[in-house]
């Protein structure tokens, strides 16, 4: 663990430093952070701004684009000015695959773009391939000239000439049913592991009702001949089971909905507010709720016929014998 923190660190070191990013006497760059390592933008005409400045030579500015969608994933956006496109200072040592002098001249032409190897890897993508990117404009599509070391995104980034983001990209309009509808999948994305410990849950759940009712039953088979000797048939001593597994099944139902309630209230009302500082409604999940009281009903019902149906099918003297 060592050695991978230290190789790390020293990896993203040497690309800033030695890779052309940070080569530059100065970085300026805002003082707030948009919610974690990335600075707010600065506007665009700072940079004429400095470069007036006597004793400063050139200037160059980058934007780094969090949230773009590709193919379902949330990759980065990196826009550089022609400043960065200099194959001197971008060397060969940056690419994993490409011409450096080549790919230069397309990025400060504005038509190519680099992407990282965490991208490449993950969607499959190679020099001379083309990847098409949505815009509030319109879809955009460029060819791969480059593929590079880069750790501004684990999901992969793209770097272009920054004057197709300030054409392309421009501002994002929506309907208000469609900002609410973006946060609303946000929060489902957020939320997605949830998923899978609740299905943990549910199996959890079903496998101890089954358990449950099976044994119990099982071990009542001699009253259940005694039932069948004094002149209840098959049919009714099944019915009997199967009212009797429902019943069950809905006093648990019951009491779950009780306890889930309390539960979510404390969540909602104590505990998150706790843990993260926001203040939430609450709000059941009726559709959810109903769902699985709906499937609690529906495996009682089952493991009490399957037990009901096997406890009667063997003959009465045996179930008689039972101890």
């Amino acid at each position: 663990m060592a050695s991978l923190t230290v190789s790390f660190r020293k990896s993203v070191s040497r690309y800033y430093e030695e890779g052309g990013l940070m080569l530059g006497d100065l970085v300026v760059s805002a003082v707030s952070t948009e919610g974690g390592w990335l600075e707010t933008p600065l506007p665009e005409e700072l940079a004429t701004d400095l470069q007036v400045i006597p004793g400063v030579r050139s200037v160059a500015t980058a934007r780094c684009v969090p949230g773009q969608v590709y193919r379902g994933q949330r990759i980065t956006l990196f826009a550089l000015s022609d400043g960065f496109f200099d194959a001197a200072r971008y060397g060969a040592q940056w690419y994993r695959e490409g011409n450096s002098v080549a790919a230069a001249r397309a990025l400060l032409a504005g038509e190519g773009a680099n992407v990282a190897t965490a991208l490449a890897d993950r969607f499959h993508l190679r020099v001379g391939d083309a990847i098409e990117l949505d815009t509030p404009t319109g879809s955009v599509s460029l060819p791969i000239v480059g593929v590079v070391r880069d750790y501004a995104s684990d999901r992969g980034t793209v770097i272009f000439n920054r004057r197709i983001l300030t054409e392309r990209w421009g501002v994002k309009i929506l309907l208000p049913h469609e900002v609410l509808e973006y946060h609303a999948a946000a929060i489902d994305r957020a939320f997605a592991f949830t998923d899978a410990m609740q299905l943990l849950v549910i199996i959890v759940t079903v496998a101890g009702i089954f358990d449950l009712l099976l044994a119990s039953i099982w071990e009542r088979r001699r009253e259940l001949a005694v039932w069948r000797v004094v002149g209840a048939d098959e049919r009714a001593v099944r019915r009997t089971i199967v009212i009797e597994s429902a019943t069950i099944g809905g006093l648990g139902a019951l009491l779950g909905v009780a306890v889930g309630l309390i539960t979510a209230w404390i969540w909602i009302g104590i505990n998150f507010p706790y843990l993260l500082g926001y203040e939430l409604e609450y709000h059941l999940a009726f559709g959810a709720t109903a769902w699985y009281v709906v499937l609690a009903m529906l495996m009682t019902v089952l493991a009490g016929y399957g037990a009901a149906r096997q406890a009667t099918r063997q003959s009465v003297l045996q179930g008689i014998q039972t101890q």
